[in-house]
């Protein structure tokens, strides 16, 4: 079995140096890796918002842990935000400025007829 270095430092009562991965990035990873840290941890809960997809052009989209689209940034920075309720429905859209608009949903799901 390969020697655990960390307890190794302890057991000699030395300090272990500990850096911190603030984005989960195997490339952040990798290049903190070789800094001479004696442990890393890469922080998950630091992603609470899901994920993003980067265009060629620079253009950013967010979505949320669900898959909802969240904002679209484009490649000079000017975002548009999507605000949803409690129950995942788009309430508002915020756009560059930081103004809102709002969405209203008037259907009755009762309404609503679907044959499959």
């Amino acid at each position: 079995m390969r020697e655990n270095r960390i307890r190794t430092i302890w057991r000699e009562g030395g300090a272990v140096i500990n850096g911190w991965l603030g984005i989960p990035s195997s490339v952040s990873a990798e290049t903190m890796s070789h800094q001479g840290f004696d442990s890393l941890t890469v922080d998950l809960q630091q992603d609470r918002e899901g994920s993003e997809l980067t265009g060629a052009s620079g253009a950013r989209a967010k979505f949320n842990v669900e898959g909802d689209l969240i904002e679209l940034v484009d490649r000079h920075g000017n975002g548009i935000r999507f605000l949803r309720d409690g129950e995942g429905r788009l309430r508002t859209i915020l756009d560059t400025m930081k103004r809102p608009f709002t969405v209203a949903w008037d259907v009755d799901p009762e309404d609503i007829d679907c044959e499959i």
